[in-house]
C-alpha cells in the first residue's frame, strides 16, 4: 500500500513539474518580446531628445507618438502582470 502511495505521489510530482515548466516558458516568452520593442522605442526617444534644438514640427509630432506608444506598452504590460497575479 505504501508503495502505491509513493508511485502516485511521484507521478503527481512529475506532472506538476511539467506543468510548471510550461507555464514558466509561456510567461518567459511573453515578457521577452515586449521589452525589446520598448527598449528600441526608448533609445529612439532618447536620441530625438538629444537633438531637440534642431527638431522640426514633424519630428516633434513623431516624438509625441513614440512617447504615447511607450506609455500604452507600459500600461498593457502592467495590466497583464496584474491579471497574471489575480489568476
Amino acid at each position: 500500500m505504501f508503495s502505491v502511495i509513493g508511485i502516485v505521489v511521484s507521478v503527481l510530482g512529475s506532472l506538476s513539474q511539467r506543468r510548471l515548466q510550461k507555464a514558466e516558458a509561456r510567461f518567459r516568452s511573453k515578457t521577452e518580446v515586449e521589452p525589446r520593442l520598448s527598449d528600441n522605442m526608448k533609445t529612439t526617444v532618447k536620441n530625438k531628445i538629444e537633438v531637440i534644438d534642431t527638431i522640426i514640427d514633424q519630428d516633434f509630432d513623431t516624438l509625441l507618438v513614440m512617447i504615447k506608444g511607450i506609455r500604452v506598452l507600459y500600461l498593457r504590460n502592467q495590466r497583464s502582470h496584474i491579471d497574471a497575479h489575480l489568476r
